[in-house]
Parts: C-alpha cells; sequence; structure tokens
C-alpha cells in the first residue's frame, strides 16, 4: 500500500476536521435548530450561496483554476440569522452542492465543503460565547462592542480561510507556506473584506423588507465585477497574451519564492527551452504559422511538466521551466532529455508538416539565492546545446557545462570591455609573390587581472551566445580601424581583418551600425575586411546574405575564413559576395604530407580563381609549404612562418623592418 503524502494527508485532516463539525452540530443542536429563527431568511440567504457558488468567477492561477464569488457576503449573512454552528454546516453543503454543480473532482468537492465548514465555524462559535449571534434579528441595540465582536469574527473568517487555502497550495505546488499566505492575502484580503462586510447589512435590510435586497445585490454585482477586471489586469501582467503562460515576471517571482524557501530539503531546478531556427518560421511561413508553434509547443510543455513544477514563457521562442520537486543531480540529464522528448516531433499546421526542435539547458540551485544566478547557468547551458547542435546540456557545479570557468568570465567581460581590459594582437598576411604585407587580422586578447592572459576561445564562444557579444564586436572594430589608421600616418598602407560573429550576419541593423563606426573612424571602407566562417550565415542564410550584400556595398571587404570546414562550401562560394577566402590551416599546414589535404587545397585554388576570389593560405609554417602554395597560385598566406600575433607596437615595428628588407620574401619574425 502506497505510504500517503504529506498534501494526501492534510486533505484527508481538513475533510475529517470539517465532517466532525457538521457532526457535532447535529447532535448538538439538532436538525431542526440549524435553520434559526427566520427560516425564511434561511433559505433566501442559502440559495443566494448557492447561486454564488454554482456561478462562480473564473481565473487561472498557474495551472489550476481559482475562482471569485459572491459566497463571503452570503456566509457572513448567514453567521447572524443562525445560531451555533448551523451557519457552518450550510456552508459545507453548499459549497459541496456548487461544486458537484460546476462537475470539480470529488476530493476537491469534498475539501472545499469541509474548509468552509471550519472556516464559517470559528467567527460562528465567536459570536456564540459572546452572545451577540442574533443581534440583528432579536431587536438588540447595537452597540461598539457588538461593532469589535463582530470585526474580530470577520477577520478571523478571512485568516481560517486563507491559512487553509495557503497550506493546500503550498503543498500542491511546493511552496513555501509563508509565500503562499502572502500571495492569497494579497490578493484576496480586500475583496473578501468588502463581501464580508455587507453581509451584515444584507440582513439588516432583509429583516426590515425582504424586498430590499436585490438593492444591495446589485452592489454584490458591481463588487464582483470590479475584482473580475482587477483578476485580468493582474494576469495580463504576469502572463504571454499568446499562449496563457506565466511571463518572465511571474516566473522570477515564484522562482524567487522557491529559492528562498529556507525549509526545503531539495535544490530548485530550472531548464531554459528555446527552439532552433524558428525564425525562419515566422519569416518563411508567416507569424500566424509561428504562432501556432509557440501555442502547440506551451501546451506539450504544461502536459509534460508535473503539477508541482511551473512552465513559463520567457519572450519570443525561449520557454523556462522550474521543478521545485528537483530530480536528483544524477538525473538531471535524463529529466531534460524526458522535457525535450516531449516538446520536439512533427506538426501539421493547414496541411503542412513542420519539425519542431530545441534546446534545453539545465541547472540546479547550489548555494545561490539568486534568481538571477541560477538563471544565467541555465541560459548558458542552452547556449552551448544549442552550439552543439541542439539537445540537452546540464550545468554542473564545477563549471564543465559552461567551458571550465566561463560562467565566471562572462560575468565579468562587460566591465572588461568598460574598463579596457581588453587590447588586441595583429598577424600579418602577405603576398606570396612579392612578400609584401596587404593586411593584418586583428585578434582578441583580455587581460584579466586575476587570471593573467586570457585567450578568444575562453570567452568568444559564450559571449556569442548572449547580448555581450555586440558592445564586443564594437570594441574590436573601432580599436581595429584606430590602428589601422594608426598605420597609415606611420607610413604602412595596410587593410585590417576583423572576424564576424553570427549574430553580426544576422543582424538588418548591423550595416547602419557599421556604416557610422567606418565614418567615426575616417578610415577608407576598403581598409576593413571583415571575416566570416561559413558556420555563421546557416541559422539563417538569407538574412545573411542580405545584410552582406549591404556590408559590400558600404565598400567594405568580405572573406569566408576556415573554408572547407563548413556544410555548404562550394554554393557559398558561388552566392556570397566575397573578395577572398581563406583556406583552413587543417589542410594548410599538412598538405606536403597528406595528398587528400593537397588535393583539397589545389581544388579550391582553382576553383576560387574561376570565380575571381582572392585566396588566402591559413598555417603556413614553413618555408616548404610558402612555396608550395606560391607554385599554386595561392594569392596570399598567413602563419606563423610569417609571424605570430604580436601587440600594436611591436607590429609596427615589425611593419617597418619587413618594409625595408632587400629580399621580397624576406621574412622577420618578432622577437
Amino acid at each position: 500500500m502506497p505510504r500517503p503524502t504529506t498534501f494526501s494527508s492534510y486533505l484527508a485532516a481538513v475533510i475529517i476536521g470539517g465532517v466532525a463539525i457538521a457532526v457535532a452540530a447535529f447532535v448538538m443542536e439538532g436538525p431542526a435548530n440549524l435553520l434559526g429563527p427566520r427560516p425564511e431568511l434561511f433559505v433566501t440567504f442559502a440559495s443566494l450561496l448557492l447561486l454564488a457558488e454554482s456561478r462562480p468567477v473564473m481565473w487561472l492561477r498557474r495551472k489550476q483554476g481559482a475562482v471569485i464569488t459572491a459566497a463571503p457576503s452570503f456566509n457572513s449573512a448567514l453567521l447572524f440569522l443562525v445560531p451555533g454552528l448551523g451557519a457552518a454546516v450550510a456552508a459545507g453543503i453548499l459549497s459541496a452542492i456548487g461544486d458537484m454543480t460546476c462537475g470539480r473532482p470529488p476530493i476537491k468537492t469534498a475539501f472545499n465543503a469541509a474548509m468552509m465548514t471550519i472556516t464559517v465555524s470559528v467567527p460562528s462559535m465567536l459570536l456564540y460565547a459572546t452572545g451577540d449571534r442574533l443581534t440583528l434579528i432579536d431587536g438588540s441595540p447595537v452597540t461598539a462592542w457588538w461593532i469589535v465582536v463582530v470585526a474580530v469574527a470577520l477577520v478571523a473568517h478571512n485568516i481560517v480561510n486563507d491559512a487553509l487555502v495557503a497550506v493546500v497550495v503550498a503543498l500542491s505546488e511546493r511552496l513555501p507556506v509563508k509565500e503562499a499566505l502572502r500571495r492569497d492575502v494579497l490578493q484576496n484580503a480586500q475583496f473578501d473584506g468588502v463581501l464580508l462586510a455587507l453581509g451584515p447589512v444584507m440582513v439588516v435590510v432583509a429583516v426590515r423588507s425582504i424586498l430590499l435586497l436585490p438593492v444591495l445585490l446589485v452592489v454584490t454585482i458591481l463588487v464582483l465585477n470590479t475584482t473580475r477586471m482587477a483578476l485580468e489586469r493582474l494576469h495580463q501582467a504576469t502572463h504571454d497574451p499568446l499562449t496563457g503562460l506565466p511571463n518572465r515576471r511571474l516566473f522570477d517571482q515564484q522562482l524567487s519564492a522557491l529559492m528562498q524557501g529556507g525549509s526545503r530539503k531539495k535544490p530548485v531546478t530550472v531548464m531554459i527551452v528555446d527552439l532552433d531556427r524558428f525564425k525562419a518560421v515566422n519569416d518563411t511561413l508567416g507569424h500566424e504559422i509561428g504562432d501556432r508553434v509557440l501555442k502547440v509547443v506551451a501546451k506539450r510543455l504544461q502536459e509534460a511538466v508535473p503539477v508541482s513544477g511551473m512552465v513559463a514563457r520567457l519572450g519570443g521562442d525561449e520557454f523556462a521551466v522550474v521543478l521545485a520537486d528537483s530530480p536528483p543531480r544524477d538525473r538531471l540529464e535524463s529529466v531534460g532529455l524526458q522535457l525535450h522528448a516531449a516538446f520536439t516531433g512533427s506538426l501539421h499546421s493547414e496541411g503542412m508538416p513542420l519539425s519542431i526542435w530545441g534546446s534545453v539547458g539545465v541547472a540546479q540551485q547550489l548555494d545561490e539565492r539568486s534568481v538571477s544566478q541560477l538563471m544565467r547557468r541555465a541560459d548558458l547551458a542552452m547556449y552551448l546545446a544549442k552550439h552543439a547542435g541542439g539537445g540537452v546540456r546540464v550545468h554542473e557545479p564545477d563549471g564543465k557545462a559552461v567551458g571550465g570557468g566561463r560562467l565566471s568570465l562572462l560575468d565579468e567581460l562587460g566591465p572588461a570591455i568598460r574598463d579596457n581590459q581588453l587590447f588586441l594582437h595583429y598577424q600579418p598576411m602577405i603576398q606570396t609573390e612579392t612578400g609584401q604585407v596587404t593586411a593584418v587580422e586583428a585578434l582578441v586578447r583580455w587581460q584579466h587581472p586575476e587570471h593573467g592572459l586570457v585567450m578568444p576561445d575562453q570567452f568568444i564562444p559564450t559571449a556569442e551566445q548572449t547580448d555581450l557579444i555586440d558592445p564586443l564586436t564594437t570594441w574590436v572594430l573601432e580599436r581595429a580601424m584606430a590602428d589601422c589608421r594608426a598605420l597609415r600616418e606611420l607610413g604602412e598602407d595596410v587593410a585590417v581583418a576583423v572576424n564576424l560573429s553570427s549574430r553580426s550576419v544576422t543582424d538588418l541593423t548591423f550595416p547602419r551600425h557599421l556604416r557610422s563606426l567606418v565614418t567615426a573612424s575616417g578610415l577608407s571602407p576598403e581598409r576593413l575586411i571583415l571575416e566570416l566562417t561559413e558556420n555563421t550565415i546557416l541559422s539563417d542564410t538569407q538574412q545573411a546574405m542580405e545584410v552582406l550584400a549591404e556590408i559590400r556595398a558600404l565598400g567594405v571587404r568580405l572573406a569566408l575564413d576556415d573554408f572547407g570546414t563548413g556544410f555548404s562550401s562550394l554554393s557559398n562560394l558561388r552566392d556570397l559576395p566575397l573578395d577572398a577566402v581563406k583556406i583552413d590551416r587543417s589542410f594548410v599546414t599538412h598538405m606536403l604530407t597528406r595528398p587528400e589535404d593537397a588535393a583539397i587545397v589545389s581544388t579550391v585554388l582553382a576553383l576560387a580563381d574561376r570565380l575571381g576570389v582572392e585566396t588566402v593560405g591559413e598555417g603556413v609554417e614553413d618555408e616548404e609549404v610558402m612555396a608550395a602554395l606560391k607554385e599554386l597560385g595561392c594569392t596570399k598566406a598567413q602563419g606563423y612562418h610569417i609571424a605570430k600575433p604580436m601587440p600594436f607596437d611591436q607590429m609596427a615595428d615589425w611593419l617597418r623592418d619587413q618594409r625595408a628588407g632587400t629580399t621580397p620574401l624576406r621574412v622577420v619574425r618578432p622577437a
């Protein structure tokens, strides 16, 4: 037999408590006395209470439906009509009938009925103990003491009801009880207080003439409508209008509450979900189809996540999942894979088959209580999964999932850009025929105050997946063009090459930004070479073509870097507005010892020559490779045989010495 959970035990305890109160009422007072001295008024308000329970105003709260009703007004009225526990029994019975009318599950119906019985029994006993229970219908004078007693009784009604609800919400959603109580009190206290206060007024009016009661019912309806509009505004402020999921604001609030729960035994797990190539769906099929895809993904995620979890749409095609009932660390990857399998797959829209694919980053709470830090770790894990081609990536405590300390470096990269901790090294490119230096490639470095020299492969791949790549690209372009202009003033007429990220290649605003940078630098556009890899344009080839065409129209030159290592080399070489192709070092370095590498190099050179595109051989490390490239017709060369990357001042000296050399192919290495 399965062991009962805390949640089921709590439900059972509340139900048993409600039944016990009902039984005690029948035994102590008898069925005949449960209607009070004015049965006609009891029947009137009981009917109104039943109507309120059967026609609630529905609103959404995460996965579970919540309701607002006029029931507090009529419960309050019954308190002043019926002595003892009669009002509590009536509230419980009518709540059960209303829930059954609405088709709610039996266990929820039983719990709600018991909860209302317990809630109303507390103020009933307070009024009974003070002897003020029938003041409004027996002609007794209303005193200041009576007002105090009634106020205490109604506050007790609110406190008991909110406490019972908060505990069941906290247990079902794995929230701290304090947080659930705070949230429910803030949402319900003002509304419930107004409705409860209407109860004794309704009794006074009904005792005077029941025909006057509809006037107060109009007021009650107005309160309900005002509350419904307020809840709708609250829902709009905290939920995504397209999918109905919580938005980032609500997600952050709930995640913070879970992470701050001091009594929790399990850490919180967050999963970031990002759809792959979703932009292509919007651009090619239209936003209507894109919206349908997002709705399908939202539904699949909700169905896959347990009740204790929460799914939110953070924006665009990015979703987030928080698991309050967190799995063990060694099962995080399998849980991520289950979620990945749940939302990926095929979708048919208007007879058109679509494939949904995405990347999932998983991070489990460690010692931190910061939402932003936990989200950032999950976000970086997701980007690494995307960079690897999709699937699932789990952030490990030692930082392996984000590349051996890249999380810490990424936190410091923004300040490093502002504080000028970055600098550039330059590696020359020469004409194979003359040995003349025609360009230098800018390579960014980071002089970290604690870690020393940080190479680009330690921070650029991660920065490319965040907004930091934009200010980093701007800084490199500005610095490189300023240095190139300084070289011209020293008499060195060379171009400067800068690597371009995939973010810039597919950003339609980048050409305009680039134009302003070039203009501000005072450098001729043809003195700037932007290098891109084939993989940078794969996410959105059409948009990349538009961006590159605009860049080329500015007069800036374009070079395809690492040629031969991508997935669509020949088509890219044909279609891209290129000025040069850089043959990857993996083919050049060993072309004299590996016939297959030599065949690839010679084929690329011949093809580039037919297309009228310059070629640059990368990874030239000895004189023999240099001679072979020259013989095959390679236009330019770059590599350690010519010069290693060097700081600006050292490069300026090297260029001066190179220009003063007497041998055309004389190569002077820096010290």
